[in-house]
């Protein structure tokens, strides 16, 4: 037996012992991404169920192109987290609360910034994107970036919650938002097909927002 490849996997498990919120920390942040992702991934499904395909692949494309905005976002939150995280063991409060004015002003202008692009670009991109055929998407796509919006400027309050270890104030606003989508999307979808669910989404971000 390789004893240099089973020491590493021995020390590997003293691990939660050594740390015992880095458990209910990993699932509790992993539970949150997949209630994130799934649901929007499901209410797609769920779309092409009741609306049809066409509508669903109408839906789907204005997801994709709302997605790129919370890559952007995506990516800040794992940028600011390890300050979050350092500042917060910092006896002095002084550094934890600048930081925070920097992140929650930083995103809350990026958000509003994509709310007033979403309506003006949204058209000339999806015309470029997927042609003449998913202009009535339109409107699909400005309520999803707007949704997205809530999201990028959620960005500077999250990284603050899991800084301070209260992760399950997060899952708990994901569970509400979840439960808050399919809910109405249970509503919207029959009679409004992907706009329904593009409405239902942004009710679900803002939600999760406030």
């Amino acid at each position: 037996t390789d004893r240099s490849f089973i020491g590493p996997w021995r020390e590997a498990r003293t691990v939660p012992a050594d740390h015992p919120g880095l458990t209910p920390f990993a699932l509790t942040v992993n539970i949150n991404a997949t209630l994130n992702n799934g649901s929007k991934q499901l209410l797609i499904v769920l779309l092409g169920v009741v609306a049809g395909p066409a509508a669903a692949g109408a839906y789907r494309l204005a997801f994709q192109l709302s997605q790129a905005l919370a890559r952007l976002a995506d990516m800040f939150s794992r940028a600011v987290f390890p300050e979050f995280t350092r500042t917060s063991a910092d006896p002095s409060p002084d550094a934890f609360k600048t930081l925070y004015r920097q992140a929650a002003r930083f995103t809350l202008i990026s958000g509003a910034i994509i709310c007033i692009l979403a309506p003006i670009v949204s058209k000339p991109v999806l015309s470029l994107v997927g042609g003449s055929e998913f202009a009535d998407a339109y409107v699909i796509l400005v309520l999803l970036s707007i949704a997205t919006a809530f999201e990028v400027m959620g960005t500077g309050f999250e990284p603050v919650l899991l800084g301070i270890g209260r992760t399950r104030t997060i899952m708990g606003i994901r569970i509400v938002a979840t439960i808050l989508l399919f809910g109405t999307a249970a509503v919207t979808l029959t009679a409004y097909g992907g706009i329904g669910a593009a409405a239902s989404t942004l009710l679900a971000s803002a939600a999760a927002l406030a």
